[in-house]
C-alpha cells in the first residue's frame, strides 16, 4: 500500500430551504456561508499494481473537519469525523485527472432546537448529525511527493428523521487542498 495526508479548505454556500436560513434567526440576518478544513489520511494501492489498474487508483481514509457556519451561536460549529473513498475517472494528461470522492460519517457541535433557548432553528433537531458529501475534483501531480487537488463538492448535514426538526443543511463548495503522499 501507499499511505497519503491530506488538507483541505472548503469555502461554501448554503442553500436557503426554510425560514431560519432564511433570516428567521435571532439576529434576522440569512445564513448563507461556511467554511471547512479537513485533515485526511489514506491508502491506496502502488501505482503499478494489477489491483490498482483494475480499480483505476482508488484509495480509501478517515478524515476529521472543522466546520465554522454564519450565526454559529444558533447553528453551533460542527466536527465530523468519516470515511471516505475516491477514485480516479480520468486522466487529461500524465500529471492531471479528473477524480471523485465520497465522504460519510457523523457529525457533532451543533446547536439543536430547543423550544425554550434555540427556538428559531427550525433546521436542526439533534446534536449529532449524519454528514454525507460527494466531490468531483481535478487532481494535479506536482512531484512524487506532492499533489494539488481543487474541485466542487455537495454536503448534506442531516439526523435522518430521528428527531424533530429534520430540515438538514445543504451546501454546495469550492475545494482546495494538498496532498503528501508518504
Amino acid at each position: 500500500y501507499r499511505y497519503q495526508l491530506g488538507i483541505e479548505a472548503r469555502p461554501g454556500y448554503i442553500f436557503r430551504i426554510n425560514p431560519f436560513l432564511k433570516g428567521e434567526t435571532k439576529t434576522g440576518k440569512p445564513i448563507k456561508h461556511l467554511y471547512s478544513t479537513h485533515l485526511k489520511y489514506a491508502f491506496k494501492f502502488q501505482p503499478n499494481s494489477y489491483v490498482n489498474k483494475i480499480y483505476r487508483g482508488v484509495y480509501q481514509g478517515i478524515g476529521l473537519s472543522h466546520y465554522s457556519i454564519d450565526n454559529a451561536a444558533e447553528i453551533g460549529t460542527p466536527i465530523a469525523l468519516y470515511l471516505f473513498q475516491g477514485a480516479t475517472i480520468a486522466n487529461l494528461s500524465p500529471r492531471l485527472s479528473l477524480n471523485y470522492e465520497w465522504n460519510f460519517g457523523l457529525s457533532a457541535g451543533w446547536k439543536p432546537y430547543n423550544k425554550e433557548t434555540n427556538p428559531a432553528n427550525g433546521m436542526i433537531g439533534s446534536k449529532l448529525n449524519a454528514y454525507m458529501n460527494a466531490n468531483f475534483y481535478l487532481k494535479q501531480r506536482l512531484s512524487t511527493k506532492f499533489d494539488l487537488i481543487a474541485g466542487a463538492t455537495l454536503t448534506h448535514f442531516s439526523n435522518g428523521n430521528t428527531k424533530f426538526p429534520n430540515a438538514g443543511l445543504n451546501a454546495v463548495d469550492a475545494k482546495v487542498g494538498v496532498i503528501y503522499n508518504l
